[in-house]
């Protein structure tokens, strides 16, 4: 069986204009919470007119040890106002497209928020291959490159579609 760590399930909620995720993630312990501080906006139109919905959300635990966490379940349900995402500057992102019938869903874990807007760049420049992965294998999560040296550092990124 596949490690669904990381990815996740869910809907676009058209009216009200939310996505709501069901993530593949263990219980959440109260005396050390989930953190999602950083949500992004990575939505994308290909010079073929091709529209891609994406949304980046960087996870953090308030004491993190740095390992990957593990679950087969989805214990975990978030939902984010896409009018509230964050857009990068220096990314040339379009607006997300409610009539899309797809979104995008990367969730990133790592200790750290150093590289988080290095990290969308990389994203974002990706998201054609990225997607295709997906279409072609399935939700998955994978082990991102770090371009700073930590000891700790899970760096999963779990990579969805949400439908």
């Amino acid at each position: 069986m596949a490690d669904l760590t990381y990815t996740a399930t869910g809907w676009v909620d058209t009216t009200n204009e939310k996505i709501t995720v069901d993530i593949y993630l263990p219980q959440e312990d109260p005396t050390n919470p989930y953190e999602f501080n950083f949500n992004f906006n990575l939505s994308k139109k290909t010079i073929f007119n091709k529209q891609y919905n994406v949304v980046f959300c960087h996870l953090k635990l308030k004491k993190d040890m740095g390992i990957d966490l593990n679950s087969q379940t989805k214990e975990h349900q978030l939902t984010l106002d896409i009018n509230k995402l964050i857009r990068v500057s220096s990314i040339n992102h379009s607006d997300f497209d409610f009539k899309e019938n797809e979104t995008l869903f990367l969730l990133l874990h790592d200790d750290s928020n150093i590289e988080i807007v290095i990290d969308s760049e990389l994203l974002f420049n990706n998201i054609e291959s990225i997607y295709g992965k997906i279409k072609a294998s399935g939700n998955q999560s994978i082990k991102l490159p770090s371009s700073i040296h930590h000891h700790l550092r899970p760096r999963r990124l779990g990579m969805s579609i949400i439908r």
